[in-house]
């Protein structure tokens, strides 16, 4: 998998990774439902080798997100009623805490408490609102 101009740490690198995981999950279905159907037999046959590729590499990312989650379970447990999902890398190992602020477990994200609960407030409900604020305190 390519990223151009991304830089940065392998912290980084993780929340790419997970993220791609993701977006890949849904997008290798796309030509099965989608595109294969109106090929001809001959036009299947010939991509079926790249989807075939490009399956066996999104094994090793779903790998790699599923072990590492799996190593943080431990880590994480003990702050569960105070953990939600990450904006960075789309995983449940964003623990929030006042007044610190909010660090994930997974991709070692860090935020201050206010943009961490801006974030989280976006994500699950596409704007903030009081409520949704005061539910993370």
């Amino acid at each position: 998998m390519q990223h151009y101009g991304l830089t940065g740490t392998s912290t980084e690198a993780q929340a790419i990774e997970a993220r791609a995981a993701a977006v890949l999950g849904f997008l290798i279905r796309f030509p099965d439902e989608e595109l294969l159907p109106a090929l001809t037999e001959a036009e299947r046959s010939a991509v079926q080798g790249e989807l075939s590729e490009i399956r066996a590499s999104l094994i090793w990312i779903c790998r790699f997100t599923t072990k590492r989650m799996q190593r943080l379970i431990v880590d994480v447990e003990p702050f569960r009623t105070c953990t939600v999902e990450c904006s960075d890398c789309y995983q449940l190992a964003l623990v929030v805490s006042v007044p610190e602020g909010a660090r994930c477990y997974f991709c070692w994200s860090r935020r201050p408490i206010d943009e961490a609960m801006r974030l989280y407030c976006i994500a699950t409900s596409g704007r903030p609102t009081v409520g949704s604020l005061l539910h993370l305190r």
